[in-house]
C-alpha cells in the first residue's frame, strides 16, 4: 500500500489491486475517481513528481519480479517505465532519483 499527494489530489495503491484511489486531500476526502491500471499486479508504493506532474508506482510480485510505473496526473496516460528490475529495493532507490 502507498500514498501520495500531486497538485491538491490524494493518490492510494493497495495490493491486488490494478486501481489508484484518487481522493481530495481536504476533509471529508471524497472519492474523485479510481482508475484502473492495465497490467498492475501487486502494487507496493506510489509517489509524485510535481515537476514532471506524473505519479510512479513500485509493482512488484514474486513470479513477475519488478515493474516501475509511470502515469499522468490524470491516470490517463500510463507506460512501463521501468521491467523486471531485480527487486524492490532497486525501484525504491531508483523511484527518487527518477522524481529529480
Amino acid at each position: 500500500m502507498g500514498l501520495t499527494v500531486l497538485r491538491h489530489k490524494l493518490y492510494s495503491v493497495h495490493q491486488m489491486s490494478a486501481e489508484v484511489f484518487i481522493h481530495e486531500t481536504k476533509d471529508p476526502f471524497i472519492r474523485l475517481r479510481h482508475p484502473k491500471v492495465d497490467g498492475l499486479t501487486w502494487p507496493r508504493g506510489i509517489a509524485a513528481s510535481q515537476r514532471h506532474r506524473c505519479v510512479f508506482i513500485t509493482d512488484w510480485y514474486r513470479t513477475f519480479r519488478g515493474k516501475l510505473w509511470r502515469a499522468t496526473e490524470n491516470i490517463k496516460q500510463v507506460r512501463l517505465h521501468i521491467r523486471a528490475a531485480p527487486s524492490t529495493r532497486v525501484l525504491s532507490y531508483l523511484t527518487p532519483k527518477l522524481l529529480g
